[in-house]
């Protein structure tokens, strides 16, 4: 049903509306029992369709259909990988795939902001003449900026990537 449709059926025949509504939540209800979605992704086409009526000047009983809905966890099932998956992870990583994880291990980064580093980004951390650590400025330049820090193996890690990229003809510019 084309979304024009809908909203006229809405506004004509509210509980006709509702019902294929209610229809289209027990269908996503199986699936999710099926394993082949999760609860809260039946909430998002909800929206959506909520949305529409509203900005049509057409209205549902939603306090009747959210009832139905299907209760959503509140949190994901990630975890923190083990030592020895971590291991696996980098004895099968490339250079790049080596400092990826690290960095993401150990810096809480999320995998949206590395896109956004510089190289002059990072900077090392040293006590004593020795690496300690490096520091990550993450969305510099931006409101969300925030400063993180790596381990030494992370920053040995990304250096070795961008050697990696700098013998392979890469002209690296620090900006």
């Amino acid at each position: 049903m084309d979304p024009d449709s809908f909203v006229n059926l809405a506004k004509s025949e509210p509980q006709v509306a509702e019902k294929k509504i209610i229809s289209y939540i027990n269908e996503q209800v199986q699936r999710a029992e099926e394993g082949m979605i999760t609860e809260s992704t039946i909430r998002n086409p909800l929206k959506a369709i909520k949305v529409l009526l509203e900005m049509n000047d057409a209205s549902l009983n939603w306090k009747k259909i959210r009832c139905l809905l299907p209760r959503a966890r509140g949190y994901a099932l990630d975890r923190m990988p083990t030592l020895d998956e971590i291991r696996d992870i980098l004895d099968a990583a490339d250079a790049r795939g080596k400092a990826l994880t690290l960095m993401f291990l150990t810096s809480g980064l999320r995998e949206g902001a590395i896109e956004s580093l510089r190289i002059s980004d990072y900077s090392p951390i040293y006590s004593d003449g020795k690496l300690v650590a490096g520091k990550i400025v993450v969305y510099n330049g931006e409101p969300e900026r925030y400063t993180t820090f790596v381990t030494p193996e992370a920053l040995n890690a990304l250096e070795r990537y961008l050697e990696f990229r700098r013998d392979h003809g890469e002209i690296t510019v620090i900006a």
